[in-house]
């Protein structure tokens, strides 16, 4: 029975596109396809993905994988993804699949050439899941619009606290160019005057996995060194799930003409309560 090896390695699993970003979460399933248009290589993502086990589909056609064409429509798309691969060198497609229990269903595939020891050439398939990638490129398209176009400042600190990534929102704030931000320490551009405070904050998010949110802190930054601000921050740990960096992520909102009016309308209050105790003292004097 021929192996559902390439190598020696041991293949415990279905493997993951793209360790600790989203696409970690995608299954995907490796196989591949030899000359004659046969599978002579079974994954264990692929086995999951299809239903197929190694045993009963090596060295079939890999036109077991497909719904059966229409007549008239050609070789189907076994041979069509392995003479795309073979022309181009690379070819991605998405593609009607058939998982051996008979349904039908949406499937990503990429395909590319290799050439083996013996000289022989086989076609490496990676699949996965149409509803998947579609459920990946959404949460990516989200973020991406959410770093572009949230009026909020979001950012990404590593473990000594310097800038990763930024949006435009608290690079305005800041008065200072984003790309200026990166690499350099958080402290460099919010400027405190409470002793250190905010910093000891920001490090227990990160040493000691706290969540801050809704803190107020007062400030300067080099952009607007003349202008006091207030700022609601809320910070929560960056675990490194996967092979992402450890770090801190935030949210800044500058409330400053919030605060100020607060304070503005507390003042008030505050002199509208001596005239009422001062009229109330001089009133019986009058009568």
């Amino acid at each position: 029975m021929p192996s559902d090896r390439l190598g020696d390695t041991d293949d415990s699993g279905p493997i993951r596109s793209e360790p600790g970003s989203l696409l970690e979460h995608v299954v995907v399933a490796v196989f591949g396809i030899d000359e004659e248009d046969r599978v002579c290589y079974w994954g264990p993502g692929a086995q999951n993905l299809f239903g197929h086990e190694a045993g009963s589909v090596l060295t079939r056609p890999a036109a077991v994988l497909f719904p059966e064409p229409a007549p008239g429509e050609g070789p189907g798309n076994a041979a069509h993804l392995a003479e795309r691969a073979r022309a181009l060198g690379y070819w991605r497609v998405r593609l009607p699949a058939l998982h051996r229990d008979g349904s039908v269903f949406d499937c990503g595939f990429r395909v590319f050439p290799m050439t083996g020891a013996t000289g022989a050439s086989v076609v490496i398939g990676l699949a996965s899941r149409g509803d998947e990638l579609d459920r990946v490129k959404t949460n990516l398209s989200f973020l991406d619009a959410l770093f572009e176009t949230c009026p909020i400042g979001l950012v990404m600190l590593d473990e000594e606290l310097r800038y990763v990534h930024l949006n435009q929102a608290l690079a305005d704030m800041d008065g200072v160019p984003l790309e200026e931000h990166l690499g350099r320490p958080m402290a460099d551009v919010m400027i405190t005057a409470d002793g250190g405070e905010y910093q000891r904050m920001l490090r227990s998010v990160f040493q000691e996995g706290r969540t801050v949110i809704g803190t107020l802190v007062g400030l300067r930054t080099p952009g607007r060194p003349d202008r006091d601000q207030v700022r609601s921050v809320s910070f929560f740990p960056l675990t490194g799930a996967g092979d992402t960096r450890r770090g801190v992520g935030g949210l800044l909102l500058d409330v400053t003409d919030r605060e100020q009016a607060i304070l503005e309308a507390t003042a008030a209050r505050q002199r509208l309560a001596l005239l009422d105790r001062a009229a109330a003292g001089i009133g019986p004097h009058w009568t």
